[in-house]
């Protein structure tokens, strides 16, 4: 599904995935949003599909948030040749209310960034 018929805004972030019930090795976060992420493992893995799972996510952006413990279903598999790559619906989880301030943080900071964008340029030249 394309980025643009989502529901909640997803935000590309490298994180690792740790996620016992679906892979030994850990995974790497693809993106997240308030409802859902994308996630890929370093091999094949079978995953459930009316299971759900706890996943302990290490973000990037430290500072905020540094890991989310959360509870997922997965919504679609694929494999691709040593990878596989799920995508998850977020389930209400004990850290929803971190979750949710990450993604109130990226908002912004995604925000200010597109203004910084609309600058041509910040040096003056007199004539």
């Amino acid at each position: 599904m394309k980025k643009e018929h989502r529901t909640d805004e997803r935000f590309d972030e490298v994180g690792r995935v740790t996620a016992d019930g679906i892979c030994a090795y850990p995974g790497m976060l693809d993106d997240i949003s308030a409802s859902g992420c994308k996630m890929h493992f370093p091999v094949n893995t079978l995953v459930d599909m009316e299971k759900d799972y706890n996943v302990k996510i290490n973000l990037s952006h430290t500072g905020i948030v540094e890991q989310l413990e959360l509870v997922v279903h997965p919504q679609w598999k694929k494999d691709e040749s040593n990878e596989t790559y799920i995508g998850f619906r977020i389930l209400r989880s004990p850290d929803t209310p971190l979750l949710n301030e990450y993604i109130h943080h990226m908002k912004n900071s995604s925000s200010q960034a597109q203004m910084r964008n609309l600058l041509i340029t910040t040096n003056v030249d007199f004539i």
